[in-house]
């Protein structure tokens, strides 16, 4: 299996699970709190951990299928060719990516001796998934890149 289809099989997975839990625990705060007449605190916090986590891993997976929503006036309006416009996009892209990666490795550190007030986990946990997204976003744009680059006349 080539590394590429490894990110993406675990991109997949790691969605889904989130949004499975997502909902699990939104459900379940629903119903203690409208059946039982009293909530599940920490249902809320892992909704919402659940919640960012399935945000930044579909944010790959729109990546890797280039399926992020694009402004194509500028383009339609350009006379330089699309591949050439489509190429400096991921360029800048995987710039911001590298920059996230960095970026998460600083909040993470930095975040991690302060906890959130009901499940006591630290606050880094939000950002935990950010690394991995930007390592898996730049191998995708790698991809694209050199996908690209067999079709792109110079």
């Amino acid at each position: 299996m080539s590394v590429l289809k490894l990110f993406s099989k675990s991109n997949y997975y790691l969605t889904l699970i989130c949004c499975i839990v997502f909902f699990i625990m939104v459900l379940l705060g629903i119903l203690a709190r409208y059946i039982l007449k009293t909530p599940i605190l920490f249902a809320t916090e892992i909704s919402r951990i659940f919640f960012v986590w399935a945000c930044f891993f579909g944010s790959a997976l729109a990546l890797e299928q280039n399926s992020h929503i694009t402004i194509t006036f500028l383009t339609d309006w350009s006379k330089i060719p699309q591949k050439h416009i489509h190429a400096l996009a991921n360029f800048a892209i995987m710039i911001f990516l590298a920059a996230i990666f960095y970026s998460s490795i600083m909040v993470i550190y930095r975040l991690w001796s302060t906890y959130l007030p009901i499940t006591g986990w630290t606050q880094s946990v939000f950002y935990l998934p950010l690394p991995f997204i930007s390592i898996s976003g730049l191998i995708y744009l790698i991809h694209a890149i050199f996908s690209q680059s067999k079709t792109l006349e110079l």
